[in-house]
C-alpha cells in the first residue's frame, strides 16, 4: 500500500519511534520526536488561520527545522512551497505575491531579506489579511516592519495528536521556484506523486534499512534551539 510521505513517517513513528530519522551534527532525531514535532507544528499553522489548501512559505536554509517545516504543513494538509533563502528580495516579492501564502516559516538568518521585502516591496499588501509568519526557532523573530506570530517555543505548547488528513490523491502537496530565476519558472507536485516517495537508497541506514538525512548546514537544530547567524562558521 502506498502511503503519503507524512503518513510514512507517522507509520514508522509507531513502528520504530527510537530509531533515527534525522542525523544533524551530533544530534539525532527519532521517528517518534520528529512524528511529535511534525503534528504540533500541523496544530500551530491551523491556530493562526491555515486551512486546508492554503499555501506556506518556507524560508529556510537546509536544515532539520526545513524537513520539520515541510511535514508539518503537509500534515495540515497545506502545500508546501520551499524558497531560495539567498534570494534577492525583488525574487522573493515576485513568488510570494504569486503563491499568496497563508504564512511564511522563516529561520532568523531570513530577517533581513524579510525587513527588506516588508519596507520596500509592501509585501503586506499584496498579501491575504490573515498573512503572517512564524519561526521554529525558540525565541520570536522582530524586525523593523515586521514581527513573527510565533515561535517554536510556541509550537511546543499545542497538542502532539495528529491532525484528521483531509487530503486526496489529487491535493497538491509541495510546488518549486527555480532558483534565481523568474517566479514564473515553477514545478508543482502532488500528493499523488509525494505519496510515491519511497525511502531512496542515499536515506537508508544499512542497520535500519529505514529512511535517515544527514545534513550539513548550521542553522536550526532539533529541539528549536535558537541559534544567531554569526554563530555559523
Amino acid at each position: 500500500m502506498i502511503q503519503f510521505l507524512h503518513e510514512l513517517l507517522a507509520t514508522h513513528a509507531v513502528a520504530r519511534p527510537e530509531h533515527v530519522a534525522i542525523v544533524w551534527k551530533d544530534d539525532r532525531i527519532p521517528y517518534g520526536e520528529l512524528d511529535r514535532l511534525t503534528n504540533q507544528l500541523a496544530q500551530a499553522l491551523c491556530a493562526n488561520g491555515c486551512r486546508p489548501g492554503d499555501r506556506v512559505s518556507v524560508l529556510m536554509p537546509n536544515s532539520p527545522n526545513t524537513l520539520i517545516a515541510v511535514l508539518g504543513i503537509l500534515k495540515a494538509g497545506c502545500v508546501a512551497i520551499p524558497l531560495d533563502i539567498t534570494a534577492s528580495a525583488n525574487l522573493l516579492s515576485g513568488i510570494l505575491s504569486d503563491v499568496q501564502p497563508a504564512v511564511i516559516l522563516a529561520s532568523r538568518s531570513a530577517r533581513f531579506v524579510l525587513d527588506e521585502l516588508f519596507a520596500v516591496h509592501c509585501l503586506g499588501a499584496n498579501l491575504p489579511s490573515r498573512f503572517s509568519v512564524g519561526t521554529l526557532e525558540a525565541l520570536p523573530i522582530e524586525g523593523e516592519f515586521f514581527a513573527t506570530a510565533f515561535s517554536g517555543l510556541d509550537v511546543l505548547h499545542h497538542s502532539n495528536e495528529p491532525l484528521a488528513c483531509r487530503a486526496t490523491t489529487n491535493s497538491p502537496a509541495l510546488r518549486f521556484f527555480g532558483s534565481g530565476e523568474l517566479a514564473s519558472d515553477v514545478s508543482d507536485v502532488g500528493l499523488d506523486q509525494a505519496r510515491a516517495f519511497r525511502t531512496p537508497k542515499c536515506w537508508r541506514s544499512s542497520k535500519d534499512r529505514v529512511p535517515s538525512v544527514t545534513s550539513k548546514s548550521t542553522i536550526e537544530s532539533r529541539r528549536f534551539r535558537c541559534c544567531h547567524p554569526c554563530q555559523q562558521p
